[in-house]
């Protein structure tokens, strides 16, 4: 299996940027095409990846209504969310996997007296989780889901037979009944507890009906909250609007991004981020 790249590259190119702009709005691409005074086969050749000008992609930015300074900081390489320091989050690790074309993160988060640590989403392999686990020698307390699609809950029965924890799920997605233990389904406002950390739910739909985004905070060891943000947001993006375009973009912008700005962003595909970054640079916001 080809290895997992470090850092893991970002989620989005500029043109996944822009076709979920294009098909989030409705736009009709003629007259998108208008808009940016080009076209319509030279952006079906834009949407495909070939980078126009810069005058251009602006042009289609607006039209858009994606903010047009991050857009082009992305699309012209100028913009990479910062290294994720472990020594500033203590007790927070990263677990990607690969899921067929793709990879996925999970996320273990503990409480350094007690030992507690949640799962949020299970990946598509238990073996990396597992590993930190043993050797960070945790009780896993808690699995906490921020949406149901596949590659998210790929290894959901083995999570949940090895360790029995708490099955935390989205309210308004259905959940699977599960050989080791039903969900406990949660909704805005919901409250969670692992060892010292305080968690709270925040409802972020759009990508998915019932999509949550869980926060911690710990009593001491982080510099600010941890948002653990599935796939509401990317590093210099958002998710598909599957369910809502705009419902998505709203809780992004109104949700997440109102967040203190040095809130660690957790997402389920790519890098993590800040709020701080994202406030500036994704396009979205």
């Amino acid at each position: 299996m080809t290895p997992i790249p470090q850092p893991l590259p970002l989620e989005d190119a500029w043109n996944d940027v822009l076709g979920k702009a294009v098909r989030g709005t409705g736009i009709d691409e003629k007259n998108l095409a208008a808009s940016a005074n080009i076209i319509p086969s030279q952006l079906k050749s834009i949407l495909g990846g070939e980078r126009p000008s810069e005058d251009t992609l602006r042009r289609l930015a607006i039209a858009v209504g994606l903010r047009p300074g991050p857009f082009l900081d992305l699309a012209f390489q100028r913009y990479q969310p910062a290294p994720f320091d472990a020594a500033r989050w203590p007790g927070v690790v990263q677990v990607p996997t690969r899921y067929m074309d793709m990879i996925v993160n999970s996320y273990l988060v503990w409480d350094a007296v007690s030992r507690e640590a949640a799962l949020f989403d299970t990946g598509a392999d238990l073996a990396p989780a597992r590993a930190i686990i043993e050797r960070e020698r945790l009780k896993l307390s808690a699995l906490c889901i921020t949406h149901m699609h596949g590659d998210h809950i790929a290894v959901l029965d083995d999570v949940l037979k090895t360790y029995r924890p708490r099955f935390y799920a989205p309210k308004d997605e259905p959940a699977p009944n599960a050989p080791g233990g039903n969900a406990i389904l949660i909704e805005e406002g919901a409250e969670i507890s692992i060892g010292a950390l305080k968690g709270r739910a925040l409802l972020t739909d759009g990508h998915s009906a019932g999509h949550l985004t869980y926060v911690f905070t710990a009593p001491s060891g982080w510099p600010a909250p941890v948002a653990v943000v599935g796939d509401a947001l990317f590093a210099g993006s958002m998710g598909g609007g599957v369910v809502s375009y705009s419902r998505l973009r709203d809780n992004v912008r109104n949700k997440i991004l109102t967040l203190p700005p040095a809130t660690l962003l957790c997402p389920g595909h790519g890098p993590t981020t800040t709020v701080g970054e994202e406030d500036e640079h994704n396009s979205f916001a």
